[in-house]
This record gives C-alpha cells, structure tokens and sequence, in this order.
C-alpha cells in the first residue's frame, strides 16, 4: 500500500468530471467545493470540509469504491510499476471468485434444503425472494463446503483471503461459517458478491442439513 501511496499520482484518480483546476485545486468529493489543497503528489486536503488522506482514500470515495477494489484497480493500471501489484491484484480476483462460487453453492444448499426454506418464511420472507437474492444455506459440515470448493478449483489461499475458511495449524482449513443463512452482499454494479449477511439457525440436532428452529 505504500508502493501505491508513493507512485500513483493523486491527480491521476480524479474523474473527468472532476478535472484539476489549478495546479493544487481540484474538486473536493464529499462536499463538492472546489478547494481541495493537494499538499504532495500522494495527499490531498479539503480546506473546506477538512476531508483529506491517500489516493486510495480519493479513489474509494470518487469510484464509490471498497478500500479493497480500490488496491485491486490502482494495481491492475499500475501493473509493473508498483511492487507487488502483479501478486495484489491476482489474489484479490482470486478471492473474488471464491466470493462468486460460494455463493452459488451456498444457494444450492438452500434449495435443497426444506428446513432452512422453513427459516427463511419463518422470518416474513417469501421463497421467490430468496431465488431473486440467491439466499444461501451453509450446513452444519466442514468438508462439505471446503470439498466443493476444491472440486471448483477454488484455492484454498482464496478462501482464506475471502474469509470463507479458517487455516488449521494441521490438516484441511475448516468452513468459516456453519448452520446458517447467508445473505449475499454484491458489488455496485449487482454482478459479484463480496461479502456475506448471515442468520444463524440454532440447533441442537448435528446433521450437516437440518436446524431444528429458528430464531
């Protein structure tokens, strides 16, 4: 992060509708007055609102961005110019396809399951809403999921990343999540899921597919 902090030009994430005005002026982002004081090549300041930080910072707020998509974009323009974007960026869309993949999988364990359908009406939704959102279900199994992964070539360094699994010191990583509902959260253009809402279904039966209520 501090390769990219030291070698992306701050004005070089300003959006042509936000072009430079004067040779340290540009747009401010959040309030829109044009008096914002780039002290560096790499900082910028508000005079009005006191707004300030990185060009990560006005990339995520001028992109309406993620601090993380913000890393992965500046890496992919920057590639070769910035130590270790090439490894950055590769493992951030490694971990982005991880994100897709569970969420596919979490989903077809909900329709398979009647129980965890059940939960889902219990709360005052209906089952089409859960096809339109692609609720998910995740059982109550560690290798269910870290095996489907796999079979999916899913790395397991990309689950780690995604915060899917949990590295054990010996053997296979074990599932992050169990016996829950999960509410995928996409990106802002609806296409990639990149993170997780989650119910959890208390139980006291251990089958990997059946919560016993909900709450």
């Amino acid at each position: 992060l501090r390769e990219i902090d030291q070698h992306v030009p701050i004005r070089s994430v300003v959006t042509s509708s936000q072009q430079e005005t004067a040779d340290a002026i540009i747009p401010c982002p959040h309030c829109h007055a044009a008096s914002m004081l780039t002290s560096d090549q790499s900082r910028y300041r508000c005079a009005t609102c006191n707004s300030g930080g990185g060009v990560l910072d006005l990339l995520a707020t001028v992109q309406r961005l993620t601090r993380e998509e913000a890393v992965a974009m500046l890496c992919t323009r920057y590639t070769g110019k910035v130590q270790g974007a090439d490894e950055w960026r590769d493992r951030w869309l490694a971990a982005q396809l991880a994100h897709d993949a569970a969420r596919q999988w979490y989903h077809e364990q909900f329709t398979a399951s009647t129980e965890a359908q059940a939960c889902w009406e219990a709360q005052g939704y209906d089952i089409a809403l859960a096809e339109q959102e692609s609720i998910g279900f995740v059982p109550a199994s560690d290798s269910a999921f870290v095996q489907a992964m796999w079979d999916a070539r899913i790395s397991t360094r990309a689950l780690i990343d995604a915060g899917l699994v949990v590295a054990e010191p010996k053997g296979r990583p074990r599932a992050a999540f169990q016996n829950q509902l999960m509410l995928p959260i996409t990106d802002a253009d609806d296409v990639h899921c990149v993170a997780f809402g989650m119910l959890h279904l208390p139980s006291t039966d251990q089958r990997d597919d059946a919560p016993s209520e909900c709450s």
